[in-house]
């Protein structure tokens, strides 16, 4: 009999032709049946221009068990759905995706259904989306999800996902597709047949490197091979193309086909999720190749779930002979299976039974998030630049700047030692922040040294060294970024024009600041004239500290892209070191052998005349830097300190953007390098003007020249898709293996 308080609406992907959300929505089906509710699957409004039309084998499976479907409902039809209805659950599957959203939001987060309907998201994903793509679509799901009575999603990393982005907490919950057992699966299936043993290749993006995995566990094994493709219909003969094994490839398969297959295989090879998922079910001896287009922190979530992340592999490479024949312990994992099926279970009996609770309005989210978000109690983790003005400023001494997992170093509280003074707050620049948008510079000028050596040993024109001469030449000191011997890169002070190339050059990672804040007011106070360098966040985290201007202090930082991880150069060191079976004497960013505009970065090796040099296009460090964004300090995504309103008195970089009026300077004339000068401050132009510009070759410009060659003046680098990806492998594979499997990745991803 029909009863509306047990009637539950379940929206999602259930209606697509994947042959793992079919399972998964078939089994959150029938476990919400099996709960003793009724179940109904709705019609997505959209169905008419489905291009894969009505007679899909996923439509068709779901008429075969006799499911109860709604009808097609038009979008403003579907309020209509209230009156069957006092329970409404959103299943799994990427359907928390800045694009599943925008298609499919006013469905999936429900809009439609009234104030007193109970609303739950189960093992709801995030995909390897980070919804950093539209603020408009974060703020449309937050006022929606923030209606939800009960929130679980899928994966790990979306829990902090869904907490920064919604302030919502959400639960861990495996995805439905566990929730039935190996022996229902077989049922769906039809009977086995004699089969000759054979490997399944469950492949959703062909690659070259794919079939050689294929084919290399099938020859050690000596498995015939069967390859199951995606089950688009409109896929199918692309991918069956790019797979280029036709004999192999089975022919499109429907559901049923699809768990035969799987449930009759000796071993599974697979780039799918829930292709992996069900070889565990299955107990298969398995391997899950990594599939970063398709939500990475899925498989990382697997493989931490069922501790079988050593099945996890990036590429062909890393299919080692032990690792095919490994046994794996399934009366361990089907033991973690079941504890998580009876975790969910549980979690949806009591979202199913949970009243409505009313909630604060979704207004009071941000301020919330904000208060989780804040750690070590200075300022918020992700606008924490690691300046390290909090440690200096601290009487106690009871701060400590200490690294996270990926290399980046926070202020970390003794809080026995720590007497309440709240200085470390007083002195953040992040914390304390004015930043005043009209500001201008004084002026822009373009030059070079005329000092031809100090030019090329220069990252661009060599400015900075001729700055630096002054303070020198007044009897002074200059603080700036050095390599100690294990390359790693800290704040030094130098005294001597002969010191001058320990603090020259690019560095492009986070330098350590140590003590430099207070050993900087030592001089002052001593009247020495001093000269600072340092990146912007760095010389605003010297001002707030010092609390007053001294006339004696000038101090310089630069356009600055971002900074990379300490840890992550590390570990591209010594790749380097392992290639060439030698220590590494020096690192030589933006080496100018083929010229300033097409600089390379150079390394030398000790008691080795061979060198490691290589176009910085090419090599590994700047393309995780550079072309896939992935090694930055989470503060530079959203930088607090660009644009013109800078606590330096110079900004200098190299002038990209220069555009020679009456050709001045020619090819010739630039190819060692021109540095963009930018001075901030009367104190900046009286140096300029005492000193510097007569030892440079210079001419002055203006910002929007500058300006159209360094667009990090005002931009932050935005994150790269691929950023989690590669901290969890830095310590895993070879840093040029990372670079070579997100490269992988992205041809694929232009292919399809």
């Amino acid at each position: 009999m029909y009863n509306k308080d047990k009637s539950v609406g379940i929206v999602g992907y259930w209606f697509a032709t994947n042959y793992g959300g079919v399972a998964s929505y078939y089994s959150l089906y029938r476990k919400i049946e099996q709960l003793g509710y009724m179940p109904f699957l709705v019609e997505t409004p959209y169905l008419e221009t489905d291009k894969e039309g009505v007679d899909t084998f996923s439509r068709n499976f779901y008429k075969s068990i006799n499911a109860r479907v709604t009808g097609c409902y038009k979008v403003d039809e579907l309020h209509e759905l209230n009156d069957y209805a006092n329970t409404f659950v959103l299943g799994s599957d990427q359907v928390l995706t800045s694009s599943s959203i925008r298609a499919f939001g006013k469905l999936f987060l429900m809009e439609f259904a009234n104030k007193d309907k109970k609303k739950i998201a189960v093992s709801a994903s995030c995909g390897g989306d980070n919804l950093n793509a539209d603020a408009s679509i974060v703020d449309y799901a937050k006022k929606l999800l923030w209606k939800f009575s009960s929130v679980s999603v899928r994966e790990y990393s979306a829990v902090d996902i869904i907490k920064n982005k919604f302030g919502i907490f959400a639960d861990v919950i495996i995805d439905p597709i566990f929730l039935t057992s190996k022996e229902q699966y077989k049922e769906l299936a039809a009977p086995a047949e004699n089969e000759e043993p054979y490997l399944l290749a469950y492949i959703l993006d062909p690659t070259p490197d794919k079939k050689e995995a294929i084919n290399k566990i099938a020859s050690k094994l000596n498995l015939k091979i069967k390859i199951a493709l995606d089950g688009r219909k409109y896929t199918y003969e692309k991918n069956y193309e790019a797979m280029g094994m036709k004999e192999d490839t089975l022919p499109e398969l429907d559901f049923r086909e699809w768990i035969y297959y799987l449930s009759n295989a000796s071993y599974v090879f697979t780039d799918s999720f829930h292709g992996a998922s069900m070889g565990l079910i299955m107990n298969k001896p398995f391997i899950m190749y990594a599939n970063y287009m398709r939500g990475y922190p899925r498989f990382l979530t697997l493989g931490k779930m069922f501790d079988v992340m050593n099945r996890l592999v990036g590429n062909s490479k890393s299919i080692t002979d032990e690792l095919i024949e490994e046994e794996i312990n399934y009366d361990y994992i089907n033991r973690l299976i079941s504890e998580q099926n009876t975790k969910a279970e549980k979690w949806l009996i009591e979202a199913l039974n949970k009243d409505m609770e009313p909630k604060e309005p979704y207004y009071a989210i941000e301020s919330y998030k904000n208060k989780n978000i804040e750690e070590y109690d200075v300022c918020r983790k992700d606008l924490c630049t690691g300046c390290a003005a909090c440690m200096n400023i601290c009487p106690v001494n009871c701060i400590e700047m200490k690294e996270d997992a990926e290399g980046f170093a926070y202020p970390v509280i003794d809080r026995n030692k720590c007497i309440n003074c709240n200085l470390c707050k007083k002195v953040c620049p992040v914390l304390n922040r004015k930043k005043d948008d009209t500001k201008k510079p004084d002026s822009v000028w373009a030059g070079y040294s005329l000092n031809d050596e100090v030019r090329y040993m220069s990252t661009s024109g060599g400015a900075f060294t001729e700055f630096a001469k002054y303070a020198l030449k007044m009897s002074g000191v200059c603080y700036g970024a050095a390599y100690d011997e294990a390359h790693n890169v800290h704040h030094v002070r130098i005294d001597s024009e002969e010191q001058i190339p320990i603090i020259r050059q690019s560095k492009y990672l986070q330098s350590n600041i140590k003590d430099t804040y207070k050993n900087v007011k030592r001089d002052l106070e001593r009247d020495l004239y001093v000269m600072f360098c340092g990146t912007p966040c760095q010389c605003s985290g010297l001002k707030a500290f010092l609390g007053k201007e001294y006339n004696k202090l000038i101090v310089v930082d630069f356009i600055c892209h971002s900074i990379c991880s300490p840890k992550a150069y590390q570990y591209y060191l010594k790749d380097i070191e392992e290639q060439f079976d030698a220590p590494i004497s020096r690192v030589w960013f933006k080496n100018k052998e083929s010229t300033w505009k097409n600089f390379s970065l150079r390394i030398d090796f000790k008691d080795k005349q061979e060198y490691y040099r290589r176009s910085c296009k090419l090599d590994p460090y700047f393309e995780a830097f550079l072309k896939y964004r992935v090694c930055s300090r989470p503060s530079c995504h959203n930088c607090q300190f660009k644009g013109a309103d800078r606590a330096a008195d110079i900004t200098l970089a190299d002038f990209w953007g220069l555009k020679w009026k009456n050709e001045t300077l020619g090819e010739e004339d630039m190819k060692n390098g021109v540095s963009l000068i930018i001075l901030n401050s009367p104190k900046g132009r009286y140096v300029f003007d005492m000193y510097t510009k007569y030892h440079m070759y210079t001419e002055e410009h203006s910002l929007e020249d500058a300006i159209k060659g360094n667009g990090g003046y005002i931009n932050s680098q935005k994150p790269g898709l691929y950023r989690d990806y590669f901290f969890e492998h830095l310590d895993k594979i070879p840093f040029h293996q990372i670079i070579e499997n997100l490269e992988l990745n992205e041809e694929n991803k232009n292919k399809n």
